[in-house]
């Protein structure tokens, strides 16, 4: 027999789950797959589930993109079967099977996890920006002992170096994860005071600048310039699903006023916090502001990227081996992919899969991966898949416009989401992070929140679902 308290009680393990896997991903969204996969997996059942019990409405503008999407893939399937890319097959895991799965995802996607979701990445962003800070102050030298406890290092690979300088860089399981968070949790400062689904104004500031100084002192190249386009990232979010919208929402006086104090507060444990530990920091951005533009071919090919990693540093132990094998294979990369020999390969490409010729740079990787993953997708797909790509970025930005034009509640939450999917593609640039389906959520979260919007719009009704995230909320106070 079934009551309203086993329903209540069967709801509130059930974000209780949720809760878990949120912050797993946010903690670990890579390695020890045999746990995150089955995570993944068990809340894309939960969601389906959801769905079937739903009324099925799906937005025309997500039909069209989905088919889109499978079109690209059935194009770039085709291109490599006639072509001879033998790799075609390995690249469906992460062009076909994991988009499929989080699809579902966003087709069953609740209102009530949004809450759930914040609220278990606000802790876990405090944490993990804890630990990077911690770890570099250590590897400095600037606390009492040595070295962590492995029962602190081991579980995400924490391991941090120190030059004659003073100059430190990190590396971690985790650190990938403020590639998106760190701007997403400095968007959410413009979400005013009491948003009902984002953790209060103080947790959301020490998370912001605890994931932006966890992120400059990690020194990873990428995410540092990601992070540093936040400005530009919120714009372009906002301009996307405001801008000649009729229900977009005004700038006054008032609304600015009241961003100061959160932004001030930001930018005080975020450049205090980073400052205490790299002092050369300015010179740092910008010498790897020059090492990222080399490596994308945007400055003089000829230069060695080595040469301006880091602050009057030729080679040191801040960067591996493997770094600078990276580094060489992405000016390799950069000139070997975007060269088309035949018209041929310029309109449709060289498949799915098609192996990559390294020339000199030897790594060990699979001869069809790469680092920098568009211009990948434009040696396999040509401008025809690129054409397909652009389709599928015009449904997902009509999705978006529309379900900021609908509903008022989430708007906040998809602008967030909108500028993590962002700084997640511009990371993506010169790091292949969509290659992790733990990577990929990000991309899909602002579809995620859009069909929640587009569902629900015009209800403020709170039902059963959404009693139990309360409970649990009030339970963690």
């Amino acid at each position: 027999m079934t009551g309203p308290n086993s329903i209540r009680h069967r709801h509130l393990l059930l974000a209780v789950w949720v809760a878990i896997v949120c912050a797993y991903i946010v903690y670990k969204p890579v390695s020890n797959n045999f746990v995150l996969y089955p995570m993944l997996i068990s809340v894309v059942v939960i969601s389906g589930i959801a769905f079937v019990r739903s009324d099925r409405k799906v937005d025309r503008s997500l039909v069209i993109m989905a088919a889109t999407w499978a079109l690209f893939v059935a194009f770039g399937v085709t291109v490599a079967v006639l072509r001879g890319a033998e790799s075609w097959v390995r690249v469906l895991v992460f062009t076909a099977f994991w988009p499929a799965l989080f699809a579902l995802l966003v087709l069953g996607f609740r209102r009530w996890a949004i809450r759930i979701l914040f609220w278990a990445a606000a802790v876990v962003t405090v944490f993990i920006g804890g630990l990077f800070i911690v770890g570099a102050l250590t590897a400095s030298g600037r606390l009492p002992f040595d070295v962590l406890p492995t029962w602190v290092t081991a579980p995400q690979t924490l391991r941090y170096v120190i030059d004659a300088e003073g100059v430190v860089a990190l590396s971690a399981h985790a650190l990938p994860s403020l590639l998106w968070w760190a701007p997403m949790w400095i968007a959410t400062l413009f979400c005013g005071r009491h948003n009902k689904y984002l953790p209060p104004t103080w947790l959301r500031i020490l998370a912001a600048g605890l994931a932006v100084a966890g992120t400059m002192v990690a020194w990873r190249r990428g995410i540092v310039v990601a992070v540093l386009l936040t400005p530009v990232l919120i714009l372009v979010a906002w301009l996307c699903m405001a801008f000649r919208n009729s229900a977009q929402i005004p700038v006054t006086r008032q609304r600015i006023q009241s961003w100061l104090v959160p932004v001030a507060g930001f930018l005080a444990v975020a450049g205090s916090t980073a400052f205490l530990v790299q002092t050369e920091l300015v010179t740092i951005l910008a010498r790897g502001a020059g090492s990222v533009a080399v490596t994308l071919g945007f400055d003089d090919p000829s230069v060695d990227p080595s040469s301006i990693d880091l602050p009057n540093l030729v080679r040191s132990e801040l960067t591996s081996q493997d770094d600078q094998l990276a580094d060489a294979l992405r000016v390799n990369e950069s000139n070997v992919l975007t060269h088309a020999p035949d018209l041929t390969s310029l309109l449709f490409g060289r498949g799915f899969g098609a192996s990559i010729d390294r020339g000199a740079v030897v790594r060990d990787m699979a001869p069809w991966q790469t680092e920098l993953q568009y211009h990948m997708l434009f040696s396999w797909a040509g401008l025809v898949g690129v054409l397909l790509l652009l389709v599928v970025t015009f449904f997902a930005v009509k999705v978006l416009r529309k379900a900021f034009r609908r509903e008022v509640s989430l708007r906040g939450i998809l602008l967030v989401s909108v500028v993590g999917a962002l700084a997640t593609l511009v990371g993506n640039a010169t790091n292949p992070y969509m290659q992790a389906p733990g990577h990929m959520w990000p991309v899909f979260l602002p579809l995620m929140v859009a069909a929640v919007m587009l569902r629900s719009a015009g209800e403020q009704v709170v039902t059963r679902e959404e009693q139990a995230p309360r409970v649990l909320m009030k339970h963690s106070r």
